[in-house]
């Protein structure tokens, strides 16, 4: 059918419509994934920063609490080198093997985003478009699942204010909950059990959030997958329909 461009798809009414909507909602779920596995790797990358600060944290005030040499500055100075240099030792591999497992998957949506961006905006493209409009969806709906799949995987980053809820809560149960283990607390029988039960709580109320935002994620994105079919038929019965008048 030769090569096609926003214009090519407007051969008539009918088929125009269905073909652009069906390319608009390609696009749009190509930018959500993009956004998806873009928050999923910076994510990763900052997951390891700040475990990686927070075992330089702890050597630092470790080393020097425990280092022998009577001189302050000097114990500051050779805690620091070895907190440093332990902290980015363990942190490098890992932002390397985060970097080579996240990365990829993040430009290959932003070559379908660009692909998309060519026919339905005419913007720019790092390659040209190739095939029919059709064609270019019926590559696309195979695509559809990963990028749904990686919604799906970016998990509660998507939702900071839900990741943020549910951090908050956990952070305090497990602070209550260590209070009321701790033999030096100075709780009696009944304030560990209600310290200890409010962090239980707090666990309880955690883990139900979290399960009822992934239940209305799961739901969405089962939708979504469900609307994108139905588009995707549609085109395919207009493109069929069009041959057979041709």
């Amino acid at each position: 059918m030769g090569r096609a461009t926003w214009a090519d798809i407007r051969v008539t009414d009918d088929i125009g419509w269905v073909l652009s909507e069906a390319l608009t909602e390609a696009r749009r779920l190509a930018k959500d994934a993009q956004t998806a596995e873009r928050d999923r790797y910076q994510s990763g990358l900052g997951y390891i920063a700040l475990a990686a600060l927070f075992v330089w944290f702890l050597l630092f005030i470790g080393l020097g609490l425990v280092l022998t040499e009577p001189e302050f500055n000097q114990r500051l100075l050779v805690s620091l080198i070895v907190a440093s240099t332990v902290a980015a030792g363990a942190a490098a591999p890992a932002l390397w093997a985060v970097r080579r497992r996240l990365r990829p998957p993040v430009l290959a949506v932003m070559a379908w985003v660009d692909r998309l961006d060519a026919v339905t905006t005419g913007g720019p493209s790092k390659e040209p478009t190739m095939g029919s409009v059709f064609e270019l969806l019926a590559e696309v709906s195979k695509e559809v699942p990963r990028w749904i799949e990686a919604e799906r995987r970016a998990g509660l980053v998507r939702d900071p204010t839900t990741w943020g809820w549910v951090f908050f809560m956990v952070f305090i149960a497990t602070n209550l909950l260590v209070s009321s283990l701790a033999s030096d607390a100075g709780l009696g029988g009944w304030g560990v059990i209600a310290v200890g039960g409010t962090g239980l709580v707090l666990f309880g109320a955690a883990a139900f959030v979290y399960l009822r935002w992934r239940s209305r994620r799961d739901t969405r994105l089962l939708a979504e997958r469900a609307r994108w079919d139905r588009r995707f038929q549609e085109a395919r019965a207009s493109m069929e329909r069009y041959l057979e008048e041709l």
